[in-house]
């Protein structure tokens, strides 16, 4: 499940920055402009998702005041990554 969620993050990343690498050659086309904010939303609703299912997958996403608990996670070596 973990990694589904995960999965989505990258795809829509991905999807992300291939359309900002198209735009810094092509700042005018409204299509992109358009889809940019399509891949963007995208984005933010998979990694919402992520954080809603799984937990923080950025620092900024960690509540105040619980900054040490990732260190109860399973670390890579202990099977956190699979």
């Amino acid at each position: 499940m973990k990694n589904e969620y995960l999965h989505q993050v990258d795809m829509a990343g991905f999807m992300l920055d291939d359309i900002i690498l198209y735009l810094d050659t092509h700042p005018c086309d409204e299509d992109a402009l358009q889809y940019y904010q399509k891949a963007r939303e995208k984005y933010e609703q998979a990694v919402e998702a992520y954080t809603a299912k799984v937990g923080p997958l950025f620092i900024f996403d960690i509540p105040c005041g619980s900054m040490n608990t990732w260190v109860d996670d399973p670390w890579p070596w202990e099977g956190g990554c699979a």
